[in-house]
């Protein structure tokens, strides 16, 4: 089984892929880790060295490697749907959209900013980028968990706790493996 996770910057994919992993007993890849594994940069230094296009090559380049994994959670980079070549590979897997309200997932990538280019251009140009991948997302994914007021109180650990549950059925009941609880949302 492979599991994608999709969403924004700061939607928790990261944190929430392992313990994902897991609890479904399978690997766990973070797309941006893979990406500067392969290059030897970090992100913040192959955005500032080569920019956004060249990172989303290197970033289709790693998604397409990983693609002959039969097993896999994959935390995904938060603009590898704007790549339509990524669409396909993507839906090879079971996606699942973690669709956090705007003030929330603002607040989070503006506390460090400088961990993420992309936050370089202010509130303005990341809800822009937001508001052009949140179809996309959706259009990709199988399971959509919506997340806010309520999921940003509970704590961490024990919403991805909730989360893993939730994703498990969900896929396995999608491919079949067995009956499912009911879906984020």
């Amino acid at each position: 089984m492979r599991i994608h996770l999709l969403g924004f910057m700061a939607a928790g994919k990261s944190s929430l892929g392992p313990a994902l992993a897991r609890r479904g007993g399978l690997p766990f890849v973070d797309l941006d880790q893979e990406v500067q594994r392969r290059s030897g940069l970090t992100v913040p230094d192959l955005f500032a060295l080569v920019g956004e296009p060249a990172f989303r090559e290197e970033e289709h380049a790693a998604l397409l490697a990983l693609a002959e994994r039969p097993e896999l959670v994959l935390a995904t980079g938060g603009g590898v749907v704007e790549d339509p070549a990524n669409h396909a590979l993507l839906a090879a897997g079971f996606c699942v959209y973690l669709d956090w309200e705007w003030p929330l997932l603002a607040a989070r990538i503006l506390k460090r900013p400088g961990s993420r280019p992309l936050a370089a251009g202010g509130e303005a140009a990341l809800r822009e980028r937001w508001e052009r991948r949140v179809p996309l997302y959706r259009e990709l994914a199988q399971l959509v968990c919506p997340l806010g007021e309520e999921e940003a109180q509970v704590d961490r650990r024990r919403l991805r706790h909730q989360l893993s549950r939730r994703i498990l059925a969900a896929a396995r009941a999608a491919s079949g493996a067995g009956e499912g609880e009911a879906p984020c949302g």
